[in-house]
């Protein structure tokens, strides 16, 4: 991969080493200009270094960073088009409201009136026109965030890096957030590059998602296709809700495995990249795409199990089944299957996971 000018980022085989410790493993990345992309995964898989080395707080073991085209490795940070909202918003206490929003502009030569003008311009942007002259310990989490962001977009970054900025924040003032923070993207036209390891909202959010696991980026796609098309195991369980069934492959056809379960049912879906006949595998199939009903059908890929519960999650019912190994299977459901299909604790349904749905990957004991 080389630099592509077209992109507002590109990581060229960028990776960084803490002594015998790899943070990051020659990772290649583009971001479009006007893109938001978030960077997924748990602790320790190197998204918050992937931040920093763009950002310029760290510098890499090896590889280049290009912005626009250019080379960026030997810039100082402070002269980096780049700026970055932090989880703990880094605001300055003993400063009102509007001279946070104001400060950096303070380096780059605009008079006092200038300033002030722009951020109240950007203080009614992001709502807080009102809250001008407050302190930041006056203001709630999600106003001192919106400060944070108001900051941080004054200057026009060419590029927007956001560190789990919503993290310490409640449910609720999240999922608003989430919201706000796409439109002002969307309405800004930069790139906005995002941390996080919560999955649900780098759905919500997201152009496309870089899902990393130990430096290393497995998969780079749209939420949509992560979700319907996982590429190895470890994104198909950390992106959204999967079911697991666990057994050995028995045959392996170009995109297509027939394995045989522990529990001796067998089923056939997408073969995952690696496969192999007799080797250890797991099926993953999401709970919306699973078909339980009192009777079989068409249903495929038919297993066995035993109603255990019925959950009520608003407009869907979340069906639990036991199967024989003591294992458990979800499926996602509307209250009408439920009341015509009898599906009650103790009931022994149809149990069916389309094979289009159904996708079939190494487990970790076939390595």
């Amino acid at each position: 991969m080389s630099a592509n000018s077209t992109s507002a980022v590109n990581l060229v085989k960028v990776g960084k080493d803490y002594g015998q410790h790899t943070a990051l493993a020659g990772l290649d990345l583009a971001v479009d200009h006007g893109e938001f992309l978030t960077l997924l995964g748990p602790s320790g898989c190197g998204k918050t270094t992937t931040l920093r080395t763009i950002s310029g707080f760290e510098q890499p073991t090896r590889g280049d960073i290009y912005l626009d085209g250019q080379r960026i490795n030997d810039t100082a940070p402070h002269r980096r088009p780049v700026n970055t909202v932090f989880q703990n918003y880094a605001l300055f206490p003993h400063m009102s409201v509007l001279d946070n929003v104001g400060y950096g502009l303070r380096f780059d030569g605009v008079t006092a009136a200038a300033r002030r003008q722009r951020s109240l311009a950007m203080l009614e942007r992001v709502a807080l026109t009102a809250y001008a002259d407050y302190r930041p310990d006056a203001l709630s989490g999600g106003q001192m965030q919106r400060v944070a962001l108001a900051r941080a977009l004054i200057k026009t970054p060419r590029v927007l890096l956001l560190d789990e900025p919503l993290s310490a924040l409640d449910a609720r003032l999240r999922r608003e957030l989430q919201l706000e923070l796409k439109r002002m993207q969307r309405e800004t036209g930069i790139a906005f590059i995002y941390v996080t390891h919560d999955q649900e909202e780098a759905m919500v959010m997201s152009d496309r998602i870089a899902v990393l696991e130990k430096g290393h980026m497995l998969q780079l796609s749209t939420p949509e296709d992560l979700y319907e098309n996982p590429r190895n195991l470890f994104t198909a369980t950390f992106i959204g809700a999967s079911n697991r069934l666990e057994g050995r492959v028995v045959s392996v056809e170009e995109d297509q495995a027939t394995m045989m379960l522990t529990t001796g049912e067998r089923i056939t879906g997408r073969a995952g990249p690696e496969l192999r006949s007799g080797g250890a595998a797991q099926a993953i199939i999401r709970p919306d795409y699973m078909e339980v009903t009192a009777t079989p059908g068409k249903a495929e890929n038919l297993v066995d199990g035993q109603v255990e519960d019925v959950i009520f999650i608003g407009a869907q019912r979340r069906v639990v089944i036991r199967r024989p190994d003591d294992s458990r299977l979800e499926c996602l459901t509307t209250p009408e299957e439920v009341a015509t299909s009898g599906l009650e604790p103790g009931g022994t349904p149809a149990i069916g996971m389309p094979s289009a749905r159904l996708h079939i990957f190494p487990s970790a004991e076939a390595d």
